[in-house]
């Protein structure tokens, strides 16, 4: 008797591993799959998909508010960065207490602090939040513009 209660406990033991694995993928790695998935899709699909929650000019408006503000904000940390990387630089170099070698030194110290990479970066999102924007106008406009609110007025008259 001592022998099956000890082959039932180990095939237990080895059937409640397998379950906690299966809910273990079910639950955490299959979604992430699925999404990785998604990822696969074009900016613009996501972007359309974004935009199909928003029913009323005001929400499109809500929305071209907070882009708007975030492009703003994103092109200020753009300009503070430069304009500390630049006084920071000058500030060096211009120094005649420190030595040539100090300032080598400051200055690679100051170029890992800011690579051209992290302003390439701060550009590359204030064009990605710029092309949003175009894209959320568009799909405003797909929406509720009319033939007079173009600029050349409705098509056919002159």
């Amino acid at each position: 008797m001592g022998r099956l209660l000890d082959t039932f406990l180990q095939l237990l033991f080895v059937a409640g591993i397998i379950v906690v694995v299966l809910l273990l993928y079910f639950t955490r790695i299959a979604p992430l799959r699925a999404d990785n998935a998604a990822d696969g899709l074009t900016n613009e699909a996501r972007d359309g998909e974004q935009y199909a929650d928003l029913q009323t000019v005001y929400q499109f408006e809500q929305e071209e508010r907070r882009l708007r503000t975030r492009i703003g904000l994103l092109r200020a940390e753009y300009a503070a960065a430069v304009t500390d990387y630049a006084g920071e630089r000058k500030l060096i170099e211009s120094s005649a207490l420190i030595s040539e070698l100090e300032k080598r030194e400051k200055l690679s110290v100051l170029q890992s602090v800011y690579p051209d990479s992290y302003f390439a970066r701060k550009l590359e999102l204030i064009d990605q939040e710029q092309a949003q924007l175009e894209r959320l106008l568009s799909e405003k406009c797909k929406k509720y513009c009319l033939p007079d609110d173009l600029p050349a007025g409705p098509v056919g008259v002159r």
